[in-house]
């Protein structure tokens, strides 16, 4: 576990402080004391604000009353023993306190010289300019595979032993039920997936599909409350996605790069992508089809979510995301328009002191470096405005730009929005629409389709061909709109983003300029 070894060098060099930033205290002190093991030089203990300070391995307080704060670091400053370890929980909240930063801070050296460490355990990293440079933030981790399928175990150990006091059958999970479990608890704190497997068990009294819809569904529970993550239900599929055969081909082939057959080849996780276009071509509706297609879980990602008015906790905020993201295993990340959080003016870190800089340059950081599996797509409305670190390769796997869709596209999408609303295209003439269409976006044309329909029905009438062809003569498409923008993006476009042929090759912009249809159901 790279915790176990971070802290184990720390503490062998002589750090002072550690900050340990994480909500799990008690799996920390789990973890720090079977690091330390039965090594009798060296004595581990904790300390809040409501029991004092008191010896980890059999829970004696120190007889002095310590609860206070000041006190506590008055103690410390004094300890005339070598090797100690001091865990004290939220101390972040006591920071503020003008003595305890000098009591600090005249503490290190004698710390330092006895070989002894404080680590601060807490949810928040807030600490004074005054103390940063002696306390060393140290991330921990949330529970990995293994851990979760010991905790998935002890909850299986435990029916089963209920159910042979009542002589009934032992339970056996199946290995597909343990490896979808795990998978549905990953990203949870260690309490939370206890409580979720505990939870699951309890409602389906079994372990089975509906216990690992549960155990899901409690954790799609716990990311709401941040607010960093929202989960996304993928209800839809390539089928439903006209067009871009290619585009399709290119997202199936990274799809295979999960198996086990590509890491028996040593072939690299997939990184993701970004689809860059005018708005209304769909690149949400692709990011949800290709979740589906990957079977995998579907989470946005709003990067505008981080920011937060208190010194700290926009940093704070990006650390967890990624944290969480991952610690999640296999899943679809989308940030939608992207641009709206990480454009140039809004990464250069002018008026915001700085946050903004900082946040595009950690999220920068973990795009290029990050191992895990989870699949990042993000789509972006103006692609001009980004940039030009974040849209170069080994961020993403490949950009690409989808633009407005062919005569060939604007006839499926016609056909689809059509019976999407009940009617049968052949009682239509499609081909009319699709030569007054030119240049509309899919959700522009099923808008047409759902103005004429409530035309037709307000005049008591079936909608007809009239009705159509109305609406589109009426509408005002993005692209005549926004003509100059369209051309800019275009232009842009060359030399940076790639488009994909129906079959699947590299085209160039002049020769194929392609757009993603609309998804519907």
């Amino acid at each position: 576990m790279e915790f176990t070894t971070k802290f184990k060098n720390y503490f062998a060099s002589g750090y002072p402080s550690l900050f340990i930033l994480t909500h799990e205290e008690q799996r920390v002190v789990k973890d720090i004391l079977a690091l330390i093991g039965d090594q009798p030089d060296i004595t581990v203990y904790e300390w809040d604000a409501q029991n004092g300070l008191v010896r980890s391995r059999d829970r004696e307080a120190l007889s002095d009353d310590l609860s206070n704060s000041a006190q506590l670091l008055k103690y410390l400053q004094n300890v005339n023993t070598d090797g100690n370890i001091f865990i004290l929980k939220d101390f972040h909240l006591h920071f503020d306190k003008v003595i305890n930063i000098r009591l600090l801070r005249n503490a290190w050296n004698k710390l330092k010289s006895r070989g002894n460490m404080i680590v601060f355990v807490g949810h928040k990293f807030a600490i004074p300019t005054e103390l940063e440079k002696e306390i060393q933030l140290l991330d921990y981790d949330l529970p990995d595979r293994p851990s979760i399928q010991d905790r998935l175990q002890y909850i299986v150990d435990s029916v089963n032993k209920a159910r042979a006091s009542k002589n009934k059958e032992v339970i056996v999970l199946e290995p597909e039920i343990t490896d979808r479990a795990i998978e549905a608890a990953k990203g949870m704190t260690f309490s939370e997936i206890e409580n979720a497997f505990a939870m699951a068990y309890t409602t389906n009294k079994t372990f089975d599909h509906g216990f690992v819809a549960t155990v899901f569904d409690e954790k799609i529970a716990q990311l709401k409350k941040n607010g960093l993550l929202t989960y996304i239900e993928p209800d839809i599929s390539f089928d439903n996605v006209g067009g871009l055969g290619g585009l399709k081909r290119w997202l199936r082939s990274r799809k295979k790069g999960y198996s086990q057959a590509a890491r028996a080849y040593r072939l690299p996780l997939p990184k993701g992508c970004m689809f860059c276009s005018v708005p209304g071509v769909g690149k949400t509706m692709l990011a949800k089809a290709t979740a589906n297609e990957f079977d995998c879980p579907l989470f946005l990602f709003d990067i505008g979510s981080v920011f937060d008015s208190h010194v700290g906790n926009s940093e704070r905020n990006m650390r967890e995301a990624i944290k969480t993201i991952e610690s999640i295993g296999k899943c679809v990340i989308l940030i939608d328009e992207i641009e709206k959080a990480l454009s140039k003016d809004a990464v250069s870190g002018r008026g915001d002191t700085g946050v903004s800089s900082r946040i595009y340059g950690t999220f920068l950081t973990w795009l290029n470096d990050r191992k895990n599996p989870a699949f990042i797509i993000a789509t972006s409305n103006d692609h001009t405005i980004l940039p030009s670190p974040l849209i170069r390769k080994g961020r993403f796997d490949q950009l690409f730009w989808i633009d407005l869709p062919s005569e060939e596209e604007r006839t499926e999408i016609f056909n689809v929005v059509i019976k999407k609303y009940g009617r049968k295209p052949e009682d239509f003439a499609v081909s009319r629409f699709v030569d007054t269409a030119e240049g509309y976006t899919g959700a522009e044309i099923e808008e047409i389709v759902k103005s004429a329909l409530f035309a037709a029905f307000n005049n008591d009438l079936e909608i007809s061909d009239k009705d159509i062809l109305k609406e589109i003569n009426d509408f005002i498409p993005f692209a005549k709109s926004h003509e100059e923008e369209l051309r800019k993006m275009r232009q842009q476009a060359r030399g940076k983003l790639i488009v994909l042929s129906e079959e699947g090759e590299t085209q160039t912009m002049d020769s194929a300029m392609r757009k993603l249809s609309i998804a519907l159901e």
